[in-house]
């Protein structure tokens, strides 16, 4: 099944846009990744829903006035979360093209990019990636030198 992806430009544009005289936004964004990410940075207004409970969040989600744009690091558990949330009736809702990392990749400045993402993503790898280059770097010499 296809899910609708919302490229960052295209999600910074929207960003931008000016709620109803009620208040009501056009565009909610909901981040699936963990509470712990979450807390790490995120994009300003996203609201978090980890995946492993956005089928409990099913009714509030369908309530919402307004688009849904789901994000993740990379894409994949906002791709899942759209899938499950579309078998249980709720739709539609789009996927932030690339996640995080694209929508950072995608800025044409650092300007561009909120301050509220974590470092690592505004710069380059994060720290759970530099910790398995690390990790893996050291097996990798362990197994050379023993031979």
């Amino acid at each position: 099944m296809s899910v609708a992806t919302m490229s960052g430009n295209a999600l910074r544009a929207r960003q931008s846009d000016v709620p109803e005289a009620d208040g009501t936004p056009h565009l909610h964004v909901i981040d699936v990744r963990s509470e712990a990410e979450f807390a790490g940075g995120s994009l300003p207004g996203a609201r978090n829903v980890p995946l492993e409970r956005i089928v409990d969040h099913a009714e509030q989600l369908r309530d919402l006035a307004g688009e849904v744009v789901l994000i993740c690091r990379t894409g994949r558990r906002a791709h899942r979360a759209a899938l499950t949330l579309t078998d249980v009736g709720i739709a539609p809702v789009s996927v932030l093209h690339g996640g995080l990392e694209g929508y950072a990749g995608s800025a044409s400045s650092t300007d561009d990019v909120p301050a509220e993402l974590p470092g690592a993503m505004r710069a380059g790898w994060g720290l759970e990636r530099q910790v398995r280059l690390v990790a893996g770097t050291v097996v990798a010499s362990s197994i050379v030198v023993s031979i």
